[in-house]
């Protein structure tokens, strides 16, 4: 058993993302410590394994939290700590890593094929994932220091690996099926979504919403049990 930090950046909001992920640790035998970084929580110094998530504004934005945070995330790679980095935090890590990190012409909400590379087909950790993924983000990755395992329409980077026991992605392996429909039921979604290019209907979403479980199964508790 190992104890997996789970690093909030969701600045204390309530989520379903930080929920699912704390699911899955336990469903994988391990134990759960949620570090609320926004709120200041301090930081693990030698983290067993890392789970960094998803999260609100710009990857660029300034605050206290931000250098202990990056600092962090770095170490990891460097150490070799099992980390997996999700849409916000992929984004940082992979900007302190030297990739390009600005926003997209067409901001991405919904459910999209994943475009794996070579290396990605290869790939121990990303090989077995599904084929669709669930997206949430305005912002997008171009290369840096590290090896490209998926694309995105603009050509930007969606996964990737920074080191043998350090992954990333810029979508939400932890995104289920009924969180998704949940998310498609609110008004305003249905509305923002309507006002998006290039974007699924909600009805196309809701039948590809199920397919979600194995991107879980492969990405985020396939990540778990190699623990």
């Amino acid at each position: 058993m190992a104890v997996v930090t789970i690093l909030d950046l969701n600045a204390g909001r309530p989520n379903s993302g930080v929920s699912a992920i704390r699911q899955a640790v336990a469903e994988t035998g391990h134990e759960a410590v949620v570090v609320d970084v926004r709120g200041g929580d301090a930081l693990p110094e030698a983290p067993e394994a890392i789970v960094a998530t998803g999260g609100p504004g710009s990857p660029h934005e300034p605050g206290g939290w931000q250098t202990p945070f990056r600092r962090c995330l770095r170490s990891a790679v460097l150490r070799d700590t099992p980390l997996l980095a999700i849409c916000y935090s992929f984004q940082v890590l992979s900007s302190e890593l030297g990739a390009r990190v600005q926003k997209l012409e067409h901001r991405r909400m919904g459910i999209f094929p994943m475009r794996r590379t070579q290396d990605g087909t290869e790939d121990s950790w990303l090989a077995a994932s599904g084929g669709e993924v669930f997206e949430m983000r305005g912002w997008g990755v171009w290369r840096g220091d590290l090896k490209v395992l998926a694309t995105g329409a603009e050509g930007d980077t969606t996964a990737a690996r920074f080191g043998d026991h350090a992954v990333g992605c810029v979508f939400h392996p932890e995104a289920e099926p009924f969180s998704v429909s949940a998310w498609l039921d609110v008004p305003d979604n249905q509305a923002m979504l309507g006002r998006l290019d290039g974007t699924p209907s909600p009805e196309d979403m809701r039948e590809a919403a199920p397919r979600l479980v194995d991107v879980r199964e492969a990405l985020l508790a396939g990540f778990l049990r190699g623990l």
